[in-house]
This record gives structure tokens, sequence and C-alpha cells, in this order.
């Protein structure tokens, strides 16, 4: 015994049903993707007037004593208290020391997959310089690790005061 024409067109009806809906959830999950991708990447931008500036550690630097090696690096000064988030051993963790006469060693401290990156150097005054730090790195994954990062900084010849004053910004 065979199936009708009746049979047939109910059976022809359910499989049209079937595709327009299985389509129907393949344009709605596209669509989604596309919209969830275009706002993934249009994060929206912190307005400028909202954000406090950055601030800064300003510290002073004096330079290494003529009995010590040129290149050899001048101590940490040790005094003041303690800062927690800084290098054990009980040093008070200053941003900046004198590695030579013409270089100082600046100190960050942040993640270490995304360390800061050095941006410029300001002169302020003869006697004081900004170093500025880019530490932004937009949506890319960092480690929750915190590790201190030096650099070496060629210090401006405008810079000829002493001791230099020098001021620490890391931008986000």
């Amino acid at each position: 015994m065979g199936y009708g024409p009746e049979t047939r067109k109910h059976a022809r009806s359910r499989w049209i049903v079937a595709v327009y809906v299985a389509v129907a959830i393949f344009v709605v999950g596209a669509l989604v993707a596309v919209v969830m991708s275009f706002a993934a990447q249009r994060s929206p931008e912190p307005d400028p007037t909202d954000t406090p500036p950055p601030t800064g550690d300003v510290t002073p630097v004096t330079p290494p004593s003529e009995t010590s090696e040129p290149g050899e690096p001048s101590p940490v000064p040790t005094s003041g208290p303690i800062d927690p988030g800084g290098p054990l051993d009980n040093q008070d963790p200053h941003p900046a020391d004198w590695a030579n006469e013409t270089q100082i060693r600046v100190y960050t401290f942040g993640s270490s997959s995304c360390p800061a990156r050095l941006d410029r150097v300001e002169v302020v005054a003869a006697d004081e310089i900004t170093v500025h730090f880019d530490g932004s790195y937009g949506n890319q994954v960092c480690t929750m690790d915190y590790v201190g990062k030096e650099h070496i900084v060629d210090v401006p010849e405008e810079a000829s005061g002493r001791p230099l004053m020098v001021r620490v910004l890391v931008e986000q």
C-alpha cells in the first residue's frame, strides 16, 4: 500500500518548514556573531574628563660619588618607609637611581607579560625630568604577577642640574 498524494504533500511541507527554521537559526546566529565582534572592537573609550591625571613618583637622584668606578651602580637608598609592593630585602624602592654619569636606572612594577614601555623623556627644568612610560596593552591578556623591571634611560644634556629630580609616569 502506497502513500497518497495528501500524505506526500504533508511530508514535503514538514521538510520545507524544517529547512526554513534551520536557515533562520543560522542567520540569527551569524548576525549575533557579527554584532558581538563589532562590539568587542569598539569598546568604549574612557572619557578623559572623568579620569584623574596620572600620578607619578618624584625622586631626587644624586650622582654617583667620585670614588665609585664608572659604570658601577650606585646603591639604592634605604632610608624612609618600606613600600610593601616593592622588592624584598627591606629596601625602599625608589623609581630611579644613577647607572653611570649619563644614564639613570628607572624601575617600574607590574605584570611580567605586559611591562611598561619607555615612551619619552621630558626635561622640565635643568634639575628635573619626567620619564613617561606606556603601560597600555589594550585588550591583551596579561599575567597577574607583580614584578619589577629595570630600564636604563639616557639623561638629556639639558638636564645638567644635580641632584636631579626624576618623575616617573606610567600612563595606562
